[in-house]
Parts: structure tokens; C-alpha cells; sequence
């Protein structure tokens, strides 16, 4: 072979081998790019893990997504109850403070150095931790509680809505809008708390309780238990499709056929007359103008303003009641239940009660272990 040829080939060799070794140099750095990307998406993924729960009780993690809907809710509760103004200085001020209210079956705040916001905080946790480890025992119960009852669950939402003329699609934006939360988590915390409720309702039905007891307990809580049944009629000061204020001499009309219809019914017209003729309640048609209200002071509501006003009626009275951006209510004091009306539920309430109390007890000495600063870092407030 000449010797240039041999030069050729000898050049063509180092250049092989010189062209191997960048191509291994760059298959090694793409490997260790792709090490270390997915090192960082792995990273990424278990730092988001440890934030995505607020405590573990048992070795159960209570979930972040979890915690905030119930926190809300009972913050929306206490609110209500209270009923603070829609100000953000009002509501701020209240969750500051430390004088604390009675709500909920528990003191807010527990202790003096405890504000109106850590006392939630903490007793929804406590709630969560009874809640979840009654969720555990119906599981070990029955295994398939939660896939039996999440369907159904799921078709009595949808069914409600439909009562209500709401649809999913809207219901779906309200929880994203209120919770950040979706129509299926919605679905997923509901069944769990039914499938705990499910099991607290068996075994608090076996809670023995005696008449004495029962009578006693009604005496002291007529105001949760018994039930005024009223008939009313209603004239709105509202379009009832829009929910917007009608004019200001429609309202006066309102006002004026509601304090007419009063003068009526005092003078003995027959009010199912007047209910028939004038009342524009939507739910004419299926409760014929007559309805049930609790006199309960922690169970704020549409309806307040009538438990308010009955709460100095009597039987036979009569009075017109402004209820806020809805309109007046003509209502009539019909009749109020008494202990043997109410004894079944008023047993029920008793039974409720001493089976908390006893499973607090059993859960008490149960630690709650935070995740770090993440229910501490909540301002109830901002939620």
C-alpha cells in the first residue's frame, strides 16, 4: 500500500476514534441533563407532597385540599351565626379578637391567649381527626363502604341541583370560585363524611339514654328542638327569576298589600284565602303556604328574621316581617310543638351528644402531628 494511502487510512482511524469519543462524551451529558432533570422533577413532586397535607393523625394524612373546605365552611358558619357584616375590617377584627363565642358545641376561643381564628383552626382539626378515624373503623367494617355509597352520593348532589335549578356546570364554577376545589372532590369529601356519619349514626342509636333523660335534655334545648309552624304569605321585593330590587313603588306596594293583608287576617279573613290569592311564594304549590321554623339562635338562615320575630308571638298572632333583599312575609303563629312531638328527635340529640362526647374522650389522647407551619401560616381572614 503506498505510503500515502497509509496516511489516509491512518487519519480516517483518528478521526473514528476522536468521533467516538465526543459522541460518548455527549451521550454521557445528555444522561446526566436527563439525571438531573428528573432528579429535579422528583424533588419538585415530593417538596409538593409535603405541603399538600396539614397533619397526619394515626398515620392518616389529613389533606390540605380537605382541611381548607371544612375550615371555610365553619369559618362561613361562624360568620352567620354572628352575623358579621360583609366589611373585611368587621370580619378581621372578629377573627382577631379574643373574646370569644359560644358556636359550634365548643367555646371560641378555648383559653385567653388563644384568638377567635387559631380556636377554628384548631377545633376543626380536632373535628377532622374524630371525623377521619371514624372514617377508618367504618372502613375496616365494611370495605366497600366508600364505593357503594360515592354514587349515590354523586346522584343526590346532581338531584338537588336539579330541585334547586342549578346546574352542574354552574355548581362546578361555584365550588372552584368558593373552595378551588372540583365537582368529583366535592363528591370525594362529601361520600367520606357520609360513610363516617353512617357509622356514628349506628352505634349512636345503641347509646343508652332514659325518659327522665330525654325530658330533662328537652327542657334545657326547647329552642334547637321544638318547631313553630307558621302560615305566611309572601310578597317579594325582588324579581323572583333575577333576584334584582323591584322599584321603589313596587317595594312600596309590597309593603302596603302585606300590612292590608295583616289588617285582614286580624279581622278574621281566612288566611288560606289571602295565601291563595296574593302570596307569590314559589313554593306555593308544594307546602300551601305553611312552613316549620326553629327558634334556634345558632341556626341562622334565610328564615331568621321570622325566628327572630316569633320569638315574642304567641299562637294566633299576626305580623308582617322584612326579610332583607326578599321581601315581606305576612305570617300567622299557627302552633309549637311540645315534648311529646319531639321526644323521638330530642333522643336522638341526646344519644348524639353523649356519643361525642365519649368518642372526644377516646380520641383525645390521639396526637395531632402539623406538618410543619402550614395550618399556623392560614390566615382565617384571607381564606
Amino acid at each position: 500500500m503506498p505510503q500515502s494511502e497509509r496516511k489516509l487510512k491512518a487519519n480516517e482511524s483518528k478521526q473514528s476514534v476522536k468521533s467516538k469519543k465526543v459522541k460518548k462524551i455527549i451521550i454521557i451529558s445528555v444522561s446526566i441533563v436527563l439525571v438531573l432533570a428528573i432528579a429535579a422533577v422528583a424533588f419538585l413532586l415530593w417538596n409538593n407532597s409535603q405541603k399538600d397535607f396539614v397533619a397526619t393523625v394515626d398515620g392518616t394524612k389529613i389533606s390540605k385540599v380537605d382541611y381548607l373546605y371544612y375550615l371555610k365552611n365553619s369559618k362561613m358558619n361562624v360568620e352567620s351565626k354572628v352575623i358579621l357584616q360583609d366589611t373585611a375590617d368587621e370580619k378581621r377584627i372578629f377573627w382577631e379578637s379574643k373574646a370569644g363565642i359560644d358556636i359550634l358545641g365548643d367555646a371560641l376561643p378555648a383559653s385567653p391567649t388563644e384568638t377567635n381564628a387559631d380556636a377554628l383552626k384548631r377545633l376543626t382539626l380536632e373535628d377532622m381527626r374524630d371525623m377521619a378515624l371514624e372514617y377508618q373503623k367504618a372502613i375496616a367494617e365494611n370495605s366497600s363502604a366508600y364505593s357503594k355509597a360515592s354514587p349515590q352520593v354523586r346522584q343526590s348532589i346532581l338531584d338537588n341541583l336539579k330541585q334547586n335549578n342549578t346546574t352542574q356546570p354552574d355548581f362546578t364554577k361555584k365550588l372552584l370560585d368558593t373552595f378551588g376545589i372540583s365537582f368529583d372532590k366535592y363528591v370525594d369529601i362529601i361520600t367520606r363524611q357520609q360513610v363516617a356519619s353512617a357509622y356514628i349514626s349506628k352505634y349512636t342509636s345503641a347509646v343508652a339514654v332514659t325518659d327522665a333523660e330525654v325530658e330533662t335534655y328537652y327542657n334545657s334545648n326547647k329552642a334547637s328542638l321544638d318547631l313553630i309552624t307558621v302560615k305566611e304569605v309572601f310578597y317579594p321585593t325582588v324579581d323572583l327569576q333575577t333576584q334584582a330590587g323591584l322599584s321603589t313603588e313596587q317595594q312600596a306596594k309590597a309593603k302596603s298589600d302585606a300590612d292590608a293583608a295583616v289588617v285582614k287576617i286580624k279581622n278574621g279573613a281566612n288566611i288560606d284565602d289571602i295565601i291563595k290569592n296574593e302570596s307569590k311564594d314559589p313554593s306555593l304549590s308544594t307546602n300551601n303556604g305553611k312552613m316549620q321554623v326553629s327558634l334556634d339562635a345558632n341556626s341562622k338562615s334565610y328564615y331568621q328574621p321570622i325566628s327572630d320575630a316569633l320569638a315574642t308571638m304567641k299562637v294566633g298572632d299576626v305580623k308582617s316581617i322584612l326579610v332583607d333583599n326578599v321581601g315581606y312575609y305576612v305570617v300567622k303563629y299557627e302552633s309549637i310543638t311540645v315534648f311529646s312531638d319531639v321526644k323521638d328527635k330530642a333522643k336522638q340529640a341526646l344519644q348524639s351528644s353523649k356519643y361525642t362526647v365519649q368518642m372526644r374522650t377516646n380520641y383525645a389522647s390521639i396526637a395531632i402531628v402539623e406538618n410543619g407551619s402550614i395550618v399556623t401560616d392560614i390566615v382565617v381572614n384571607k381564606i
